[in-house]
């Protein structure tokens, strides 16, 4: 994924110019692209916030509002709780094939969208229209089968165990470096929010196996402090 790692370039206005489409659109690409670098690089991928998995009616699942960062550093914003049912397969825009798990589970993903909205009339031609916005929207999958493996990101325990378990601080932190992974392919361009075990008393959501989640500056400040003073206790001992 080092593919966008090239030389930054930006529109430079001079007085007299004349602008065009492309021209904004280069703006606007200048400033997507750093800001996807921002998060990708000095944050990661994951979920952010919120996008628990729980049960739903009628053997469905919900997912709650929340925000995450896809493998390619675009944020990915669900803003109100969203039902499916986890038994119908979907194709790669979301939408249901109608095609059934061969597997007794399955995983669900969340994925980057755009969709062109508020469209206007084109000046001169009666029946065209353009968009005049595009909204940054989301996409979920559910894909056959669990990821090959689960990533190295931190659960509640694991956390716990960083924070207060034996060895040193290093090999404490060690446990928090995460491996790529993503929808069953470390190139894939979605977030896992859950893994579903199809039985028939209803589906069984695990919502941690394969979950990668990105923790606050704030949480990771607490980790650091806490390893300093146990660092520092065990050198006064």
């Amino acid at each position: 994924m080092n593919d966008d790692l090239n030389a930054p370039e930006r529109t430079r206005y001079f007085f007299g110019q004349v602008l065009g489409v492309e021209d904004f659109q280069a703006e606007q690409d200048y400033f997507l692209a750093k800001h996807r670098r921002h998060d990708r690089f000095l944050h990661g991928w994951g979920v952010v916030s919120g996008l628990g998995v729980g049960g739903g009616t009628g053997g469905a699942v919900t997912v709650e509002p929340g925000l995450a960062i896809d493998p390619w550093g675009r944020e990915i914003v669900v803003p109100e709780p969203r039902q499916l049912d986890p038994s119908l397969l979907t194709d790669d825009a979301g939408h249901p094939t109608g095609a059934k798990p061969e597997q007794g589970s399955v995983t669900l993903c969340l994925a980057y969208a755009e969709q062109p909205t508020h469209p206007i009339p084109v000046p001169g031609e009666s029946e065209e229209s353009e968009f005049a916005r595009t909204t940054e929207t989301y996409r979920l999958l559910v894909e056959d089968g669990v990821p090959k493996r689960p990533p190295r990101s931190l659960s509640k325990e694991q956390r716990d165990a960083v924070l207060f378990g034996p060895g040193s601080p290093a090999e404490r932190l060690a446990m928090s470096a995460p491996e790529a992974s993503g929808c069953g392919d470390p190139d894939a361009d979605c977030v896992v929010l859950a893994t579903v075990a199809l039985r028939g008393d209803g589906p069984t959501v695990d919502p941690w196996t394969y979950r990668r989640q990105l923790y606050s500056v704030s949480v990771l400040q607490e980790l650091l402090f806490r390893l300093a003073r146990r660092v520092s206790r065990l050198e006064d001992a």
